[in-house]
């Protein structure tokens, strides 16, 4: 049986390739590289921008400029004294020390909280004894707590691990990875959960830091985003080099069809075998940090920082998926073309 000069090339750069494979990482950058590598051998392709896919920060606004002012509550001490073992006084008095006024973010949503659950206490000490200081009580617990999606938004916006996570990528997707993505999604749902009253009175200094701490280092959004980004960029460089070659293709000669052939081996390699599934995970991945990063947007947020945020979103929702998708459809296309 003969064996056609085009499947001959095929074989032997399917073979080349899994070489050259061996023992390479797997990031996504990684694979994207030598995908575009090998296609613009035997195809032009236009350069991708390296503007936006470099260890830059996004555009997200700087923390000084999203900052809440939260209205302070006045509230007389000699009320919290009139109550025997009640707190309240303390804690209250704790906010105008000196380190008081410079807690850290994740510090003063805890001080908040703290203050919250100390007035229940209170409270129900002097339920049906003291009803006019417990109507005084109540109605400054009622004022603090319309204030508390505030502070929430004031722990998500000012903490410097979170800015981090957001706008300084840690490197590019990789699959190894997977395990430290799936623990940042877990920080992430906890980070969110706080918005809401009722089941955070176990919450400790040491567990929110040490949360802060981990979405610090993965810092899941931004390494997604720059990962999508380059995608996007990569696909999109390739898209337009697959649609310039099938205006002008010749599929009589036997030039072209060598060409298709390595075209072919590299598609089914790179793209097929390496590149989808990671581009794949990657979706899964931010579909899950979307059902959170959403919920955020439901909140006060400052205006800038929302429509940033929004914007993300929106990219990883559509954009990938439409160069993914325009991708099949241009090798399938050409592949037709000279079949």
């Amino acid at each position: 049986m003969k064996i056609s000069y085009s499947c001959k090339i095929a074989v032997v750069l399917a073979l080349l390739i899994g070489l050259h494979g061996c023992g390479q990482r797997t990031g996504v950058d990684e694979v994207l590289h030598k995908y575009k590598s090998e296609i613009s051998q035997i195809i032009r392709l236009p350069e991708v921008s390296a503007s936006n896919v470099g260890f830059q920060r996004v555009s997200f606004p700087e923390k000084s400029q999203t900052k809440l002012t939260i209205p302070a509550t006045e509230m007389n001490l000699r009320v919290f004294y009139r109550i025997n073992s009640c707190p309240l006084a303390g804690i209250v008095a704790e906010r105008n020390t000196a380190l008081g006024k410079t807690h850290l973010p994740s510090q003063r949503f805890l001080y908040e909280l703290r203050l919250l659950n100390t007035f229940d206490q209170c409270i129900n000490q002097i339920e049906g004894q003291d009803t006019d200081t417990a109507a005084r009580l109540l109605e400054w617990k009622a004022h603090k707590m319309s204030q508390f999606p505030l502070v929430w938004v004031n722990l998500v916006q000012q903490s410097g691990e979170i800015h981090a996570m957001l706008t300084r990528a840690n490197g590019y997707f990789r699959m190894e990875d997977r395990d430290a993505y799936n623990d940042a999604l877990t920080d992430i749902a906890y980070i969110t959960s706080l918005r809401k009253l009722g089941a955070n009175n176990t919450n400790s200094a040491e567990r929110l830091e040490k949360r802060l701490q981990l979405l610090a280092k993965v810092r899941l959004p931004a390494t997604l985003w720059r990962s999508y980004q380059l995608s996007i960029e990569t696909l999109s460089a390739i898209n337009s080099g697959l649609a310039n070659t099938l205006a002008s293709l010749d599929c009589s000669k036997q030039s072209v069809k060598a060409d298709i052939a390595r075209l072919s081996a590299s598609y089914e390699h790179f793209y097929v075998n390496s590149l989808s599934p990671q581009l794949n995970e990657m979706q899964t991945i931010h579909e899950r940090l979307d059902n959170h990063l959403s919920t955020w947007l439901e909140m006060p947020l400052n205006a800038a920082y929302s429509e940033v945020l929004q914007g993300k979103l929106n990219m990883a929702k559509t954009a990938l998926q439409t160069a993914k998708n325009e991708h099949k459809m241009n090798w399938q296309a050409l592949f037709a073309y000279c079949a």
